[in-house]
Formats: structure tokens, C-alpha cells, sequence
């Protein structure tokens, strides 16, 4: 939403027809969020655990950002978003030649489910 948001700025007089969002992948694990911190600390600062996890979980769900472009977009702009699922052997931050080959699939396989040639359609227009 936020390149929604510095697009209108740059181009005040444009209107965004299509907005392609492209995720980094998320977990097909996907759990509450943990707190490290024991409660003592928190209590003394006004959080508990539950609420903690609450914040957590709202600002890394990527479904539920993909909620909000949704609704704020307007009804005619055209919105892809692509979002592979990542296998629990491969984390964000892996690195080597095998975990960036299975990405690449993800990505391919992603695509291809998504609506991609439709995108690709729109593009080419």
C-alpha cells in the first residue's frame, strides 16, 4: 500500500490501473507469534504476551496486508498479488545454490497459479 501511496504522490493526476504485489514468501507453518521476553517485563511495561503476539502476527501476516490493498484500492484497479508458500527446509534468509533453486520453482509454479498470463496480458497492452 505504501507504493500505492508514493505513486499517487509522484503522479497526483494519474490513475493506477494495475498494481502487481510480490511477496518474499510465507509459511505454510504458520503460528503464533512467541514473546522471549518473560512476563514480568511486560506487565511493567503495560503488555502482555497476548497482546504482544497480537502486534506480532499483525504486522508479518502477509494475507492480511494483502486484505487491506484489497479494500483500499479502488474497484477498477486491477490487483495481482503473488505469494509463494515457502517449504519449512527453506526460511527467508537461506542462502546456497539449492535453496535459491527451490525459490525459483516456488516463484515459477506461483505464477503460473496466480493468474500470471493474465497479468502478462495487461502488460502487454
Amino acid at each position: 500500500m505504501y507504493a500505492v501511496h508514493q505513486g499517487n504522490k509522484l503522479w497526483p493526476n494519474e490513475v493506477i490501473e494495475c498494481v502487481v504485489s510480490i511477496g518474499t514468501g510465507s509459511s505454510s507453518e504458520i503460528g503464533n507469534a512467541i514473546s522471549i521476553l518473560p512476563d514480568s517485563i511486560l506487565s511493567g511495561i503495560g503488555f502482555s504476551k497476548e497482546l504482544l503476539d497480537f502486534i506480532i502476527h499483525s504486522v508479518t501476516q502477509t494475507s492480511e496486508s494483502d486484505e487491506l490493498i484489497k479494500d483500499l484500492l479502488p474497484k477498477k484497479t486491477k490487483y495481482f498479488r503473488f505469494q509463494p508458500i515457502l517449504p519449512s527446509s527453506v526460511s527467508l534468509d537461506s542462502t546456497g545454490d539449492e535453496p535459491l533453486a527451490i525459490g525459483r520453482g516456488l516463484i515459477r509454479r506461483c505464477f503460473e497459479e496466480q493468474n500470471g498470463l493474465q497479468l502478462l496480458k495487461i502488460l502487454s497492452n
